[in-house]
């Protein structure tokens, strides 16, 4: 009976899910097709999040629901679908304690679901030989099909010219059939199998065994791995060699970066002056330099504590030296941090300079989980369960924020001090509208003082070039709004909308 359940729970929202998003735009209906499939499996389902993992996948899943609602960029949309493929993961494992095992068994589910969804359509045959014989033929064809609707839907999408050509293909067979497809939608049964698909993998979980054994047999502690050499006694020249090897690397790299550190406090934390140049080398190539050989550092520490030298009674030395290789390599995040607020005073902010500054975050967690793992004798599998769960967790925050706003308020506000990129600021989403909208005036205005401050020779877009570009910017988003109906409604484009009416009725 559950089963059967699960089946008419599966085509009710393969059912909804056509009228939600069928030639609609994301927006309100992706939150609310998520609300209702959460609702149907908690609730009449019972399948209820167990562990701090799932749950937070759940609370993610909805929160990042909300931000695609109030904030309609594509990093909350990407982020948001990417959470609720996880949320079905933990649905097949709801005890999970990594995430990477809901993310495994969503993959796996993905395709493993179907065949159970053929299962409980084939109990469903009965004595009924016509019956059968079109279940026979949905058991065979189903996947085929599914697989064809999807890749159809992605090229429809993608290539005008297989647009055209299916559109002209439906148009012979119609005229040739006396008009029959006009009364099909071929497009909406297409769309109607893809949805169905999603519906399956989220209705329908079948456990990988093999996943779910690999973490129930990982632990966060690590234990002592013991080595017998001939007459059963333990062979601890190995583990001196090692020890003696690790003291002196880490000395050598102890010293090495402390004076990276101290010409980067000294230069770049209190004397930085900048003479005018575009700073590429001292924030594009020089931040991803040292972002990578702090991962690198933190590899190694990895590397000398992955056994039997935790547990090795003369290695204070050695923890004492990992510490504070770690914390220079906080030091040293510290520092690309700064270089990267330089570069946003006199250079504006940018999608990048964001994402480093973010990113930096997660390296300062991750440095401390390391830390954790070398006082506490803690696993690998520790460490990989808590800086996942920490990049989930960032990056459900991160769809928090109206980015495109926030950054057309501050490099407009700032022109007086920071370069304003035109060709970039053009480029942002219609969230930035109003905040994007300035007058000529305004404009050369902000040339001029921009022209004193920033005498590049490379040429940028103009102030007319711009203030064009956003003018039929703000035409094409008040005609395809007016379009929109409460399916594809989002808050942060009706506010944009709002405010673009109030300002041309002034």
């Amino acid at each position: 009976m559950k089963k059967h359940f699960a089946l008419f729970l599966t085509v009710s929202a393969a059912i909804l899910f056509v009228y939600l998003f069928y030639k609609q735009d994301i927006g309100l209906n992706l939150f609310v097709f998520e609300i209702v499939v959460t609702g149907a499996l908690i609730f009449l389902l019972k399948r209820k999040p167990v562990q701090l993992v799932s749950k937070i996948v759940l609370a993610g899943t909805l929160l990042s629901g909300i931000s695609v609602v109030v904030n309609y960029s594509i990093l909350a949309i990407f982020i948001n679908l990417c959470s609720f493929f996880l949320f079905t993961g933990t649905l097949v494992y709801p005890e999970a304690r990594s995430i990477l095992t809901p993310a495994a068994l969503a993959i796996s589910n993905s395709f493993q679901s179907i065949r159970l969804f053929i299962l409980s359509i084939n109990e469903l045959k009965g004595n009924n030989k016509g019956i059968r014989w079109i279940l026979g033929f949905i058991k065979i064809a189903l996947i085929p099909i599914l697989v064809i609707a999807v890749f159809i839907l992605l090229y429809n999408s993608s290539n005008p010219i297989f647009s055209n050509g299916l559109l002209k293909i439906t148009d012979f067979i119609n005229s040739h059939l006396n008009g029959i497809l006009e009364k099909l939608d071929f497009e909406m049964f297409f769309f109607f199998l893809f949805g169905l698909f999603i519906c399956i993998f989220t209705f329908y979980q079948v456990r990988n065994k093999f996943v779910i054994s690999y973490e129930t047999n990982e632990s966060d502690q690590l234990t002592r791995n013991r080595k017998r050499f001939g007459f059963g006694g333990f062979k601890a020249t190995s583990l001196k060699n090692e020890l003696k090897s690790a003291i002196f690397l880490l000395i050598s790299l102890n010293l090495l970066i402390l004076i990276i550190n101290a010409i980067d406090i000294y230069w770049v934390w209190f004397n930085f002056e900048w003479n005018g140049e575009y700073l590429k080398q001292f924030v594009h190539e020089g931040t991803y330099m040292l972002i990578f050989s702090i991962l690198i550092s933190m590899a190694i520490v990895l590397f000398f504590f992955r056994g039997n030298l935790n547990f090795y009674s003369k290695n204070r030395i050695l923890k004492f030296l990992s510490y504070a290789w770690l914390a220079q390599n906080a030091i040293l995040a510290v520092s690309v941090a700064i270089r990267n607020f330089w570069y946003i005073k006199y250079f504006s902010l940018a999608y990048g300079r964001i994402g480093v500054l973010f990113f930096l975050i997660l390296t300062l967690y991750g440095i401390y989980t390391v830390i954790v793992k070398v006082r506490h004798k803690k696993s690998t599998f520790y460490l990989l369960r808590s800086n996942n769960l920490a990049i989930y967790c960032m990056l459900i925050f991160m769809t928090f924020f109206n980015w495109d706003v926030i950054i057309a308020r501050y490099n407009f506000r700032h022109y007086q001090t920071s370069f304003v990129h035109l060709d970039f600021l053009s480029s942002l989403s219609y969230k930035a509208l109003p905040y994007l909208d300035k007058d000529l005036e305004e404009l050369h205005r902000i040339q001029i003082i921009q022209n004193n401050l920033f005498p590049f020779e490379e040429k940028f877009m103009t102030p007319e070039t711009y203030y064009k570009a956003i003018q039929e910017k703000k035409e094409l988003f008040l005609t395809n709004f007016r379009k929109k109906n409460l399916h594809s409604w989002n808050f942060a484009e009706h506010r944009t909308y709002k405010k673009l009416i109030f300002h041309q009725s002034k």
